[in-house]
């Protein structure tokens, strides 16, 4: 494992408060004080600032990661990477305690009126425990009260494939790309969103890879939109993929019209999202284990093998001059 993505699991790998998310920009910026890249600081919000590195309006290309990290959740966050029905099955598992809670409201209401006064009184505790439970638990999944002390995956691999590529590309390729470390993904691709609008006429037909949650799992799922999967620049990937495929993981390219992978390239129309997943029967390709204690799986040869891909990619992207 390289020593830059070392130090980046060691001591920064929670990024939820500002003052997290500051000490890593301003590592990140010490990092590469001495290697003639340009940064920008773009600060949208009060709470929200996303992290250029290169320019963007010359760059051919736009490389991206989201960089902050979520709430911890003790229900499990369970994501499938297959189509709508396996997708909203995983969505319901997320809210399902909610439900839950609400249903035992109901329960209680419809019990009340023939209820003694010792029942009323023991069903008023217990409706009241339920419905600070329920409020305790949708603050906490929207506003990350107590944030996830272990994202190894979620999103700290995203971001160390940036940065490896930011140690490896070549001076003559580093004008044609442009890395941009979004914030607030986690609050609903906020600084995606911010992003766009600021750059709304440079972004309209630019290419741009996300890379969200590629450190666990075997199966790598590149999900593309219509207008990048029209684009030269999927078959140039579809030939960086055969000349990188060095180790035993699978690369599967998806339609973003029949795969879901909710992450920040949605946001933009000529984009492609890359994700690890692991793979059951029925149920299909599946994302778990983030947002709780339990992401701290780190494959360090997925990071390694996007890498060789991408360079491949870049390379192959400069002598086609698309």
């Amino acid at each position: 494992m390289r020593r830059s993505v070392e130090e980046l699991l060691a001591h920064f790998q929670v990024r939820n408060k500002k003052s997290q998310k500051a000490d890593f920009v301003n590592w990140l910026e010490s990092r590469f004080e001495e290697e003639n890249y340009v940064f920008t600081k773009n600060a949208y919000s009060k709470s929200g600032t996303n992290f250029i590195v290169g320019d963007v309006e010359k760059a051919d290309i736009i490389l991206t990661a989201h960089y902050d990290t979520p709430p911890h959740m003790i229900w499990p966050i369970v994501i499938s990477g297959m189509g709508i029905i396996s997708y909203t099955v995983s969505q319901f598992i997320i809210i399902a305690p909610m439900l839950i809670f609400y249903w035992a409201i109901l329960f209680i209401n419809s019990r009340i009126p023939s209820a003694t006064s010792t029942e009323l009184a023991v069903f008023m505790v217990v409706l009241v425990a339920i419905m600070s439970v329920l409020v305790l638990y949708t603050v906490q999944l929207l506003c990350s009260i107590i944030p996830n002390k272990r994202n190894a995956n979620d999103n700290t691999s995203g971001i160390a494939v940036l940065i490896s590529l930011m140690e490896d590309l070549p001076l003559e390729l580093r004008e044609k790309v442009c890395f941009v470390f979004f914030d607030e993904e986690e609050k609903g691709l906020v600084g995606a969103f911010a992003f766009k609008k600021k750059y709304k006429k440079i972004m309209k037909n630019k290419a741009l890879i996300n890379f969200d949650c590629v450190a666990n799992g075997e199966h790598f799922l590149l999900v593309g939109k219509k207008a990048f999967r029209e684009s030269p620049y999927q078959e140039l990937l579809k030939q960086s993929v055969k000349e990188a495929t060095l180790i035993h993981k699978k690369i599967h390219f998806k339609k973003a019209s029949t795969t879901i992978y909710p992450s920040d390239q949605l946001v933009f129309k000529n984009s492609l999202g890359v994700v690890a997943v692991k793979k059951a029967p029925v149920f299909g390709y599946y994302l778990s284990d983030i947002h709780t204690g339990r992401d701290k799986v780190f494959q360090n040869e997925n990071i390694e093998q996007l890498n060789r891909m991408m360079l491949d990619f870049l390379q192959r992207m400069s002598i086609s001059n698309i």
